[in-house]
């Protein structure tokens, strides 16, 4: 569900917000009868004062429009009464009315994601694409800018949630649910505040077969294929991609980390066979080295890999002689000769 706090906020501000987002205008009208050139149908999530759905219908649109604030629903059919009966009460995700129709050409989104938390986000576009007719299109604008939403704070001086994402991970997240992006914009704020926001144009693709780098990933992820740690490893990435996109942080320059557990666990578990792991903690770059656990104890010397006694040597020894520690726990469950072993998720830094 929306974030309570930001609901509130609008509800109790809700005269004022509408006023001042009447006087200041939309920064997309001039390119709104571009963007729905072609439509008959138009959903408005977010309809605020009911500005933009106002326009639409001015164009000669069929518009419905979503606002979850009761107080600026009831404002903006006080400003725009022609919207009586076009606009409805309703949460995205999750909560849309039953009032709609149950596919539209187009659905806006204007100034409303950056209030969606990172745990709705995917279900919130993914109900989008389900309300969307056969190449239907999603407009939204977002701020890549706010001067308001202090530095390490999702929320800004009124205690909205003010989540900025980068424009990047928005469009991975569209792409992957099946729509291409067509068009962008970037404009400074209508109000002259020290906003930049981006304007971004999305259509549902036509095509089933998705974009060339998903079908080589679950090419990736079916295959069961063991030869190489590299090969492993891009399956680890793969598998932690589809499943748990959300541990992913978004940084400086469009790049992504993701927590070494999780890379870990995939690189030693997804294989569908137990691995024989050493991670070798020098003080300059930590580094691993990966054997297969299919070779008996009779192979260690020729395959170059430490025995059970050596590496506990080793252990005791420690960064003293080698400038290095050696960490292993048993895993179970190897039908070889040698018992598999890796190193403990829990035990990374």
């Amino acid at each position: 569900m929306p974030d309570p706090q930001t609901i509130r906020y609008y509800d109790q501000n809700a005269a004022e917000v509408a006023r001042r987002y009447e006087a200041m205008g939309s920064g997309l009208d001039a390119l709104l009868p571009f963007l729905f050139r072609g439509c008959r149908t138009v959903l408005e999530i977010g309809s605020g004062s009911g500005r933009d759905a106002a326009r639409l219908l001015a164009l000669g649109l069929d518009v419905h429009a979503v606002e979850p604030s009761a107080g600026l629903l009831e404002a903006s059919q006080g400003i725009h009464p022609e919207l009586r009966g076009r606009v409805f009460p309703g949460l995205l995700p999750g909560s849309l009315p039953p009032q709609l129709r149950p596919k539209y050409d187009a659905i806006l989104l204007s100034a409303v994601l950056m209030h969606i938390p990172d745990g709705e986000l995917f279900d919130s576009v993914f109900q989008l694409r389900e309300r969307l007719e056969e190449r239907g299109r999603v407009v939204l604008s977002m701020p890549t800018e706010r001067p308001d939403v202090p530095g390490g704070s999702d929320r800004d001086e009124r205690g909205r949630l003010m989540i900025v994402r980068p424009v990047a991970q928005v469009r991975l997240l569209f792409e992957r649910l099946g729509f291409d992006l067509e068009n962008e914009w970037t404009s400074e704020d209508s109000g002259g505040r020290k906003i930049l926001w981006k304007t971004l144009l999305f259509r549902l693709s036509g095509s089933s077969r998705g974009r060339a780098i998903d079908q080589v990933e679950s090419i990736i992820n079916a295959d069961r294929k063991t030869a190489t740690y590299k090969l492993a490893l891009i399956r680890a990435l793969s598998n932690l991609a589809t499943t748990s996109w959300a541990q992913g942080k978004w940084e400086d320059g469009d790049t992504v980390s993701v927590p070494l557990s999780e890379v870990s666990d995939r690189w030693l578990l997804t294989t569908g066979r137990c691995w024989k792991a050493v991670r070798i903690c020098r003080r300059s770059s930590p580094s691993w080295n990966l054997f297969p656990a299919t070779r008996s104890v009779n192979n260690a010397k020729r395959d170059k890999l430490p025995s059970a006694g050596l590496l506990r040597r080793q252990q005791e020894v420690g960064a003293g002689r080698f400038g290095r520690e050696i960490r292993v726990n048993k895993v179970g469950g190897a039908s070889d000769a040698a018992p598999a072993r890796r190193l403990s998720a829990t035990g990374l830094p």
